[in-house]
């Protein structure tokens, strides 16, 4: 699981993760499931590593 203060250091949440890629949630989706980012699930909840590059 991850914890509080890595969340906020290394991993962000998929609002902000469409705002930083300019991109809609489908795309973020389809994205995530290709495997082209780097994700963890916290319930209900995706997180997207901030150093992870699209090819």
């Amino acid at each position: 699981m991850i914890n509080q203060t890595e969340t906020n250091k290394q991993w962000l949440n998929s609002k902000e993760t469409q705002r930083a890629l300019k991109i809609s949630g489908c795309q973020l989706m389809h994205l995530r499931e290709s495997g082209k980012l780097q994700f963890k699930k916290v319930g209900r909840a995706y997180f997207y590593w901030v150093a992870s590059k699209i090819n």
